[in-house]
């Protein structure tokens, strides 16, 4: 069921003119998306009130938790870690997992998707360098009987005296958390 618009409002432009404004999640099309901002202009026209042309959408911005300070004994490089989504089927359930490999040390993390949801997916998965780690990017989707739920996720990776380590916190959804996320093995 989509998210309600909420901040509707109708601001006079003058000459018999106004900007209808409102914000909606956009949930009904993509449930990570962080919304948007739209207006569209109306007239009174012969006593009636029309459309006055088309509406103007403007996307939010997603917050993003700065990276926290960890550290480091050597710099971890995005170019030097290959990482890759798996998916199997148990019996009628969904399983993910995220595989991070380090070929110079041989070193390969896991981690599994935290959902028993029947239905789940890992889309818009991507790694990047920051400040000697690298950060695991994805959006995390999980669904069941209709009630279906969507989550940024962001898991730390740098580079230990042994190979690969998990760092001890985790991004979800724009917040920072102290811990490792969930489903890290």
């Amino acid at each position: 069921r989509p998210d309600a618009v909420t901040g509707l409002r109708a601001e006079p432009t003058g000459g018999g003119r106004a900007t209808i404004k409102w914000e909606w999640s956009g949930n009904s099309f993509d449930l990570a998306s962080p919304g948007a901002y739209f207006e569209r202009d109306v007239i009174v026209e012969e006593g009636r009130l029309a459309w006055a042309g088309p509406v103007r959408k403007t996307p939010k911005t997603k917050a993003v938790a700065p990276a926290p300070k960890v550290e480091i004994g050597a710099p971890l490089r995005a170019a030097d870690v290959a990482v890759k989504s798996e998916w199997r089927m148990n019996g009628c359930d969904d399983e993910w997992e995220i595989h991070v490999s380090h070929a110079p040390t041989g070193t390969k993390l896991v981690w599994k998707g935290t959902s028993t949801a029947e239905n789940q997916d890992i889309k818009k998965l991507r790694h990047a360098d920051v400040d000697g780690v690298v950060r695991i990017d994805f959006l995390y989707y999980v669904g069941e009987n209709g009630n279906n739920s969507a989550s940024d996720r962001s898991l730390l990776v740098k580079l230990g005296a042994k190979g690969l380590e998990w760092v001890p916190k985790h991004v979800c959804s724009g917040r920072l958390y102290d811990g490792p996320c969930s489903g890290c093995e």
